[in-house]
């Protein structure tokens, strides 16, 4: 999206096998982010210099991009580990939304409920017409808009914690290192709330790596000394001996 203009769309199968929802939705996030990288070259050369932001439900994704390495998945394509460097330097800022509330579900995951349906295609402007009441049908009962209600809401259900100066409802499935974004206003896209950094964390990369290998000797000559020396003739070994000058 730029704005409330839609650059591209796509819902289609991976072509790399996931074992978790977590490892689908970084899949998710790699492809989104490369995209939105070319055509923020695309407009770099008619003069417009754009941010670059995505978004995601999975607390998993944003752990793992927020990692150095592999850490414990042992099984993550490593060409995609690109996107940790990219949330590190500041290239890509990932955020997180509400599951209910990201408006990629539509298309891509079976809704269960036709109200949520209708919430996540109202954020695009669009509604059912045909087949209903002639009387709009209420969404989502209105809850408290500002921080503090909202705040006060998560506490009383799942608690807060402090995630790098803001404050955000914990995570309901029970993953402590990322928090749970708050609820979106009605009607407006996540990227479009003026105070989305308020109401949506974001990924915050730990500290580089020392990547430097350690020094290592391999002269030959030097290793086949200090293994002779550890070792010393035994049985099986081969020993070569000179005498009388042959």
């Amino acid at each position: 999206m730029f704005g409330t203009h839609l650059i591209k769309s796509w819902s289609s199968a991976q072509a790399s096998i996931s074992l978790s929802s977590g490892e689908a939705g970084f899949y998710g996030v790699v492809k989104a982010s490369g995209v939105s990288l070319g055509y923020q070259a695309l407009l770099r050369d008619i003069g417009l210099q754009l941010p670059i932001r995505v978004w995601t439900d999975s607390t998993a994704t944003m752990g793992i991009c927020g990692r150095q390495g592999l850490g414990k998945l042992r099984h993550v394509d490593t060409q995609c580990l690109w996107i940790q460097q990219r949330v590190r330097d500041g290239s890509v800022e990932l955020c997180k939304v509400k599951g209910e509330e990201n408006p990629a579900d539509l298309f891509t995951k079976h809704l269960t409920s036709r109200e949520r349906i209708g919430n996540l295609l109202e954020l695009f402007g669009c509604r059912y017409r045909g087949g209903r009441a002639a009387v709009a049908p209420v969404l989502r009962a209105g809850l408290g808009t500002s921080k503090g209600e909202l705040l006060k809401l998560a506490e009383d259900t799942v608690g807060t914690m402090s995630w790098y100066g803001r404050v955000f409802p914990k995570s309901a499935d029970g993953n402590g290192d990322v928090p749970e974004a708050l609820p979106a206003v009605d009607g407006l896209l996540p990227h479009l709330h003026p105070d989305w950094e308020e109401r949506f964390p974001k990924a915050v990369a730990c500290e580089e790596l020392d990547a430097h290998d350690p020094e290592e000797n391999n002269n030959l000559e030097d290793r086949g000394r200090t293994i002779g020396v550890e070792r010393g003739p035994a049985c099986g070994d081969i020993v070569g001996r000179t005498e009388g000058g042959q």
